[in-house]
């Protein structure tokens, strides 16, 4: 009886998750031609999503998410080749993706309240450069420079994970583990 209640999901379900966040390190280059090398520090993400399963174990989805790093070092060059470090700014992303995900079935193996999935999502996401600044030394004068940008794109990602059904405490609950 327990395997026989352990079947994937069918039906509609809404998802959200928090977690850290490591981005690699980013080039990105200002209207004005100030160029930064920037690497952050770790940070935060949220997602919601709303989704349908079925009952093959296929699951699609609508997914909103939104990270947030702040800056760890950054070196700003300058037009003229002058350079400088900073420490200071965010990068925030938020968007919204299309996922297809596929849940395995470990039942039969004896393992009922435990599953594994992956997926694939597309979709586009808005990056937000903010408050980053940098100061140079050009000569004896020091001064500081402000940059922020913001820029939309196209985004995909890649998702593993692992599914811990809690149907015997609260029913239709799972908590996950997930990378993505």
């Amino acid at each position: 009886p327990a395997l026989a209640q352990a079947q994937p999901i069918s039906g509609v379900y809404i998802g959200a998750g928090a977690g850290g966040t490591w981005r690699d390190k980013i080039s990105e280059r200002a209207a004005n031609g100030t160029h930064l090398g920037i690497s952050t520090e770790a940070g935060f993400i949220g997602v919601g999503s709303v989704g349908y399963a079925f009952r093959n174990g296929m699951r699609v989805e609508l997914e909103g998410n939104y990270r947030s790093n702040p800056v760890g070092t950054s070196v700003v060059t300058l037009p003229n080749g002058a350079q400088g470090s900073s420490s200071s700014g965010r990068i925030s992303t938020y968007g919204g993706m299309a996922n297809l995900l596929y849940d395995f079935n470990l039942a039969s193996f004896g393992v009922p309240y435990i599953s594994p999935y992956i997926g694939a999502g597309i979709g586009y996401n808005v990056t937000d450069v903010s408050r980053i600044s940098g100061r140079t030394n050009a000569g004896a004068l020091l001064t500081t420079h402000n940059v922020s940008t913001n820029n939309g794109s196209f985004a995909y990602q890649a998702i593993a994970g692992l599914s811990f059904g809690l149907g015997q405490y609260v029913p239709g609950l799972a908590l996950t583990l997930e990378y993505r």
